[in-house]
């Protein structure tokens, strides 16, 4: 996690106050800790498990209506945008670093939502119900 893309230069759209690059690191998880907003502008995933990740630290997620993602960010989780609508989507990023009770409280609502619902402490007995129900026993 981290680098710099080849070609990426947050100067060309003038808001260079908004990206820092961070070297390569091995641990992404002392990256996202840290992290002020999770951004996500995947077009293409059914159910990024980063997102799920991201909530696990308590970041508020900005991301594009992909896959899953839509219904994960719902109910004041996270924010989605419409299919290729990058003003919207930088301007919510916008939304979320100008306010740190905007981004700590979607980060809680979505940690509280990942915790019940996707946690393997709470999805791995559904799943052995499940597979020792399918097989008779």
């Amino acid at each position: 996690m981290g680098g710099r893309p080849t070609g990426a230069d947050a100067s060309a759209v003038g808001r260079t106050d908004l990206v820092n690059w961070i070297p390569e690191s091995a641990d992404p998880w002392k990256l996202l800790s840290h992290a002020a907003v999770f951004v996500l502008p995947s077009r293409e995933d059914p159910l990024p498990l980063v997102a799920l990740e991201a909530g696990l630290y308590r970041r508020a997620v900005v991301a594009m209506p992909t896959g899953g993602l839509p219904d994960l960010l719902a109910d004041g989780r996270g924010l989605v945008g419409s299919r290729q609508d990058v003003r919207w989507f930088v301007a919510a990023v916008e939304q979320v670093l100008a306010s740190r009770a905007l981004a700590e409280d979607l980060g809680q609502r979505l940690h509280e939502f990942v915790r019940t619902h996707h946690d393997v402490d709470v999805i791995a007995p559904r799943w052995l119900r499940a597979v020792s129900d399918a097989a008779g026993r």
